[in-house]
């Protein structure tokens, strides 16, 4: 566990919907320190590097090619946080594009929940 830090993990938003936000919400509202609205593309690396982000959560429906390019973008920032792609459907092979590119994780919500709670407490547990 980083020094200083509970066994909470901090959970970054990016480009999601306010109905999205709403089951990211219901699912790790225990479970994780959660910003409290969605941040824009533009603003992700800022935010994530700037709340120590432990996860990072990124839209992954209404704008695919500036998910792709964020993840890219993420991961050459040397951003260490779990990135995970988040959509209500997995509309024409968005899982496989989101995987392809770098996230970790694809999942829909709200039918995937408990996904998503398993894989915040996950991160927790290894900081």
């Amino acid at each position: 566990m980083k020094e200083g830090r509970n066994a909470t993990a901090n959970v970054v938003c990016v480009g999601l919907d306010e109905e999205e936000m709403g089951y990211v919400r219901e699912a790790i509202h225990m479970d994780a320190v959660l910003t409290p609205n969605a941040v824009s593309f533009d603003e992700a690396i800022d935010v994530a590097q700037g709340n120590f982000a432990d996860v990072v959560l990124v839209g992954f429906e209404r704008d695919i090619p500036r998910a792709e390019r964020l993840a890219r973008e993420l991961i050459e920032e040397r951003v260490e946080a779990l990135l995970i792609a988040v959509a209500k459907k997995d509309v024409s092979g968005a899982a496989k594009k989101a995987m392809r590119v770098g996230y970790d994780d694809f999942i829909t919500l709200p039918e995937e929940s408990d996904q998503l709670r398993s894989k915040v407490k996950d991160a927790a547990a290894n900081l």
